[in-house]
């Protein structure tokens, strides 16, 4: 349980919260904060705070230092939310669009991952 709300989360966090989010159930938009600590190939860390809005949406660790989108465009270099989606965060749907064993769909996880999958296999429907 909770593997959308976390990868929603590390996408919003790591692109921006959407205007429209069902993820204000127990938060009100205003208040919805998700915080993060990324740490690049030579160990460089960002501490950031990602905040609902429509500027100034990327904050220091304190959560109201505004940090400019360049600070996390940084350790992203450049990788757009697209990408991101495509390489990492495959979700029930489209693994299951991959298709049955043999059909293959090691072409489309390699594709996506840059790699070669192996043991990855899709047998039926996951509910």
């Amino acid at each position: 349980a909770g593997k959308s709300s976390a990868l929603r989360a590390l996408k919003q966090a790591l692109f921006g919260i959407p205007m429209q989010s069902a993820d204000d159930f127990l938060h009100a938009y205003q208040k919805l904060r998700i915080g993060m600590r990324l740490r690049n190939g030579a160990g460089r860390e960002l501490a950031f705070v990602r905040r609902k809005g429509t500027k100034n949406t990327l904050l220091a660790a304190d959560g109201s230092t505004p940090l400019p989108d360049s600070a996390l465009a940084t350790v992203l270099k450049g990788m757009t939310e697209a990408e991101f989606t495509r390489r990492f965060a495959m979700d029930h749907d489209e693994l299951v669009a991959g298709g049955p064993v043999g059909s293959g769909r090691e072409r489309r996880f390699r594709s996506a991952s840059g790699r070669r999958c192996q043991g990855v296999g899709v047998a039926g429907s996951w509910t």
